[in-house]
């Protein structure tokens, strides 16, 4: 058996080889979930002309096995009514998933490259959004909670996954503020 020493330092070695690869994936992951936050505060800012809502990026850490803990923004999302404290955060969770999200009116399914939280203070399962890298660029799918509505593709048929529009994220919002 190796003493404490050499263990870490077997260990540190294993951690350094692979460095210049997870910072990139979690650089890559980041810029990701800045434009994201960036549109989602955009759609906020067009669906409100009266100023009741307040966005706030905000830093936060993540963990992610294999990458330890890592600095990443979220978006705090804050319904400003003095009568009740109402609040939605987008909080990115993974870079990495097993989803495979089946593209509506489409047998394709393709592998999730990152995973996004939508939770709301009012006790609601939180929403998953899910990354999806293509030639073209992001896109963002929601996955509907376990025990959540039926979803309803554009083509009438139910799906599990729905691409993220402005429309969809207003009705997300309106759900999780009421």
């Amino acid at each position: 058996m190796p003493t404490l020493a050499e263990f870490l330092k077997s260990e540190h070695e294993r951690i350094q080889a692979t460095q210049a690869e997870r910072e990139a994936v979690l650089t890559e992951w980041r810029a990701a979930v800045e434009r994201l936050l960036t549109q989602i505060t955009e759609w906020v800012t067009v669906g409100d002309p009266v100023g009741l809502l307040q966005t706030q990026i905000v830093p936060t850490e993540a963990f992610q096995e294999n990458f330890g803990w890592f600095a990443i923004h979220s978006l705090v999302i804050r319904y400003r009514d003095a009568s009740r404290k109402q609040e939605v955060t987008v909080v990115p969770k993974s870079t990495a998933t097993v989803a495979q999200v089946t593209i509506p009116g489409s047998s394709n399914k393709r592998t999730s490259s990152g995973v996004v939280h939508l939770c709301s203070t009012n006790g609601a399962e939180p929403s998953s959004l899910y990354r999806v890298k293509t030639e073209q660029g992001d896109e963002w799918y929601y996955h509907r909670p376990r025990w959540g509505q039926r979803l309803v593709s554009p083509n009438g048929k139910v799906a599990d996954y729905l691409p993220l529009t402005r429309d969809l994220f207003e009705q997300l919002l309106i759900t999780a503020i009421q």
